[in-house]
């Protein structure tokens, strides 16, 4: 399954094969590459996902659902491989 992180979306479920969220269009895929599948938890800042990388790795990140800015999601992939390279 993947799950829709734009927060209007009103039914954010959806098959583990589709790019764009057959309810509002947004994509599905954070950079071509991180597919969030369910949500874990949210608080002040956020919302935390449960994400797989398609390529291979699961992760948990929290993800400003507000703004994607290319800093932020550069900083979230450093971030993914610092913690891979540290075994985390």
């Amino acid at each position: 399954m993947s799950y829709c992180v734009n927060p209007e979306c009103r039914h954010p479920q959806n098959s583990s094969t589709a790019k764009f969220c057959l309810n509002c269009g947004s994509h599905l895929l954070l950079r071509q590459r991180y597919r969030p599948i369910e949500p874990l938890g949210k608080g002040g800042f956020g919302k935390t996902f449960l994400a797989l990388d398609i390529e291979g790795l699961t992760l948990k990140q929290e993800l400003d659902q507000n703004i994607y800015s290319e800093n932020q999601i550069s900083q979230f992939e450093f971030t993914l491989k610092f913690n891979f390279s540290q075994g985390n």
